[in-house]
């Protein structure tokens, strides 16, 4: 038997990488997480197999990689197998191994997923509280999802969070190394996703001329709010974070230089006239109202402006307005710019969008727009 202790070979997103210790046993070769550690490849000594004193969490990190391989140590040369070295993990509370899973991947999510996963969490113990159970690892199987399911639906949510919330379990549980044979049945089926239309360049005018008179003060901010998201191709928790620190000059022209906040790229995007006087006249704060008040005031500025064309909803058609959201102004600029010529490649660089894929869902072009585009290509003359 061979016991040591690596650093995975495979960094995170930041340039961390996880310990784990290797065991050979009998030619069998299994690695296994020490919980909670993650370090630069500079602060790690290969040969002693230890972190190195400069970490500022050496000695506790060290402690715990000691007490993780003498935990191996005794399992296996008390006859212990893999097999059920790792059924010892089973017994943990679901909530637990959701927690930890957070705990381990601080530094790659964001605050948002972060929330996410609690969110998560709390869903599960109200879950537990209906049922008076525990949920523990071992007992996750297609039973106990069906019975979240069940559980969910009842609650009113729709099952696009009920397939995210098991998602998150599944990797939760995935992260723990665990043999459980039901893994792989942790999921739910989305159904069909409900439609996110776009604004054309006309509705966005008649957003734009609503005439203020019919606007309260928080529709008339959220408006601007909007339409800054809109000229600048930003989602909005990224225009809630705007600052007079985002905007240069360049050639006496201004341009917005920020981070995405959810893919982590840098974005510059020139700034418009329209955009300027918007930033203006809150002073570069944009900040005001949560997000789902800023969708609920939308929606309403929506419906005063007249976007009432017909769209598909589920079974039945509804005016436009009603799937308007803050989200509508980063999608309806992607296919606006899109329809006008401009490159995938250069709306992707503009928006912060990660790669073409991702960009091509926000596409939301019908087939007679796509047609008239392509008239201008001698192929259609």
């Amino acid at each position: 038997m061979t016991i040591r202790t690596v650093l995975w070979g495979q960094p995170r997103k930041d340039g961390t990488a996880a310990v784990k210790v290797y065991v050979n046993l009998n030619g069998v070769v299994r690695y296994f997480m020490v919980d909670g550690i993650y370090i630069e490849s500079k602060f790690w000594d290969k040969n002693k197999q230890v972190v190195k004193s400069k970490h500022p969490n050496a000695r506790l990190y060290n402690a715990k990689i000691r007490a993780r391989k003498i935990a191996l140590e005794e399992h296996f040369l008390n006859g212990g197998t893999f097999e059920n070295f790792l059924k010892s993990s089973k017994s943990k509370l679901l909530t637990e191994a959701l927690e930890e899973y957070i705990t381990l991947n601080k530094g790659e999510y964001s605050a948002g997923t972060a929330k996410a996963y609690r969110n998560t969490i709390s869903r599960v113990r109200q879950f537990e509280k209906h049922y008076s159970i525990k949920s523990y690892i071992k007992d996750i199987d297609e039973k106990w999802v069906a019975d979240f399911v069940t559980y969910m639906k009842k609650m009113g949510f729709v099952k696009a969070t009920t397939a995210y919330h098991l998602g998150r379990v599944k990797k939760a549980i995935m992260h723990q190394r665990v043999d459980n044979p039901h893994v792989e049945k942790i999921k739910h089926k989305q159904g069909r996703a409900r439609p996110k239309p776009f604004l054309t360049p006309n509705e966005i005018a008649q957003i734009e001329k609503t005439p203020d008179s019919e606007l309260s003060k928080a529709q008339y901010i959220v408006r601007d709010f909007f339409l800054l998201a809109y000229y600048l191709l930003l989602r909005d928790s990224d225009v809630t974070a705007i600052s007079k620190s985002n905007f240069i000059e360049k050639n006496s022209k201004v341009f917005y230089v920020g981070t995405n906040k959810k893919t982590k790229t840098q974005v510059i995007v020139p700034v418009s006239a329209k955009a300027k006087t918007i930033l203006q006249r809150y002073d570069y704060d944009c900040s005001r109202y949560t997000n789902s008040y800023r969708n609920k005031c939308i929606r309403r500025v929506a419906e005063i402006a007249g976007i009432s064309t017909l769209v598909e909803d589920g079974d039945e058609l509804v005016p436009k307005w009603k799937l308007v959201s803050m989200h509508t102004a980063r999608r309806s600029a992607a296919t606006n710019l899109d329809m006008q010529g401009m490159s995938q490649h250069g709306i992707k660089m503009l928006g912060g969008w990660k790669n073409l894929a991702s960009l091509a869902v926000y596409f939301r072009s019908g087939n007679m727009d796509i047609a008239e585009k392509a008239q201008k290509f001698d192929h259609f003359k």
